[in-house]
């Protein structure tokens, strides 16, 4: 890090890289979840709006995830959708 601010070159949060060390990545891998993960579809349209009507302005202007983009993938948590994320 110091070396990169040597340069004046600086990270923000989306730029940091995280990793784990391999026992703990397949200890992770290795967690049994009760989550949905998957491609968002016009069929997820109730669910996502209910998420939208849950999430304040502000998250709804910085996130900018709408279920036309290219790929949108969702978490969903017992039919309830839990984070939206997409690629535009």
């Amino acid at each position: 890090m110091n070396t990169l601010k040597g340069q004046h070159i600086f990270l923000y949060g989306a730029d940091y890289i995280f990793y784990f060390p391999e026992n703990e990545k397949v200890e992770i891998l290795n967690l049994n979840y009760n989550e949905d993960i998957r491609p968002l579809t016009q069929d997820d349209s109730v669910c996502f709006s209910t998420f939208e009507s849950l999430s304040t302005e502000e998250d709804l202007d910085g996130a900018f995830v709408e279920l036309d983009h290219w790929k949108v993938f969702g978490i969903l948590e017992r039919e309830k959708s839990a984070l939206n994320i997409s690629i535009t």
